[in-house]
């Protein structure tokens, strides 16, 4: 079904019953009236027009050209960034806290120097061997041990796993499998027990899971669609500080959305043209298939760029033609329709 309303008055002209070339090539023959007609980018209506006289303006309805851009730059952003991200952990250190395994390590050296501490306290204070070890509940041979330590004493085992997780994190992030990731940490200099070093992998596993990933689509189309800011990059970093090292290709999609947008602001008649220019192709598929819509349909996107006509009017009518459709419940012949459409009360 096509809908023809008059631009300037925004009555109803006609609806026809169908899209096809040659209904609506008949409909506009029949009006040799006609100067300039607005359209969606329907192949089969420019077609029509074209066929029907050459010379009548085609404009394209900058709504639906817009949402075409929207639709390229969606796909494009899921095309460069996954769904799912997980930031890779820097080989500078170990990012984040340590796994549960090594965090015990961590806390049972406290709670061993905290014990050595009060041990050499209450020697101090004059106490005996014996008082000590009663009080303490610890044998004599453990206390002269603790009044000979004079730093706080390290599990060995605890730094030496500790110095691969950058490296663990690094190489779950890629996806390796446990056996991968223990070839690496030997070649590395790793010479721990293998059971211990699997226990870690799947403890960073969990972690990982429980912290989940970065989902940033929807964020990222919120930023693309800001106004342009004088340093872009930093708008991405608010959500990840190295989104825009890893994802380049998100400045250029932005880039590529806010100069089409630029064009309908500004109207300039040589707009699209150094716009095609400056963006003769692209390497992200869905922006390649834009271009190459735009292209297509050139004159069309040039007068909805520079001229004031749009389909504006039409939308609303279209509206009222549906909703009219569901009162009747699809009963209506198209004629019935039609009247009901120019129906202009007195």
């Amino acid at each position: 079904m096509t809908l023809c309303t008059d631009l300037q008055t925004g009555r109803v002209l006609d609806i026809l019953p169908a899209r096809d070339k040659e209904t609506v090539q008949a409909w506009i023959e029949s009006r040799p009236e006609i100067r300039l007609i607005t359209r969606d980018r329907s192949r089969s209506y420019k077609a029509a027009v074209t066929a029907a006289s050459p010379s009548i303006k085609q404009v394209g309805d900058r709504w639906h050209i817009l949402r075409l851009l929207s639709e390229a730059v969606y796909q494009a952003v899921k095309t460069v960034v996954p769904a799912k991200w997980f930031p890779e952990a820097s080989d500078e250190g170990p990012p984040g806290p340590l796994p549960k395994r090594l965090q015990s390590i961590q806390k049972r050296e406290e709670v061993l120097w905290e014990r050595i501490q009060e041990v050499q306290r209450l020697r101090k204070e004059g106490q005996s061997i014996t008082a000590i070890a009663d009080r303490m509940h610890l044998s004599r041979n453990t206390v002269y041990k603790d009044l000979g330590v004079s730093s706080r004493p390290s599990l060995s085992r605890g730094p030496i796993y500790a110095a691969y997780l950058p490296l663990i994190r690094r190489l779950i992030a890629e996806g390796r499998k446990a056996e991968e990731i223990e070839h690496f940490c030997r070649e590395a200099g790793f010479d721990g027990h293998q059971k211990t070093l699997f226990y870690l992998i799947t403890d960073e596993r969990r972690e990982r899971k429980r912290a989940g990933p970065l989902r940033l689509h929807k964020l990222l189309l919120q930023k693309i669609w800001e106004e342009p800011l004088p340093y872009p990059e930093e708008a991405f970093r608010t959500l990840h500080p190295e989104l825009p090292e890893v994802f380049p290709e998100v400045l250029e999609i932005q880039e590529f959305l806010q100069s089409f947008r630029k064009l309908f602001r500004e109207k300039a008649s040589d707009g699209l043209r150094h716009w095609l220019r400056e963006h003769p192709s692209s390497s992200i598929a869905p922006l390649q298939t834009f271009i190459h819509g735009i292209r297509q349909d050139l004159q069309a996107v040039y007068y909805a760029v520079v001229s004031p006509w749009s389909n504006f009017l039409l939308e609303g009518t279209v509206n009222k033609l549906k909703t009219i459709k569901r009162i009747m419940y699809g009963r209506g012949h198209l004629d019935i329709l039609c009247r009901r459409m120019q129906f202009q009360p007195s």
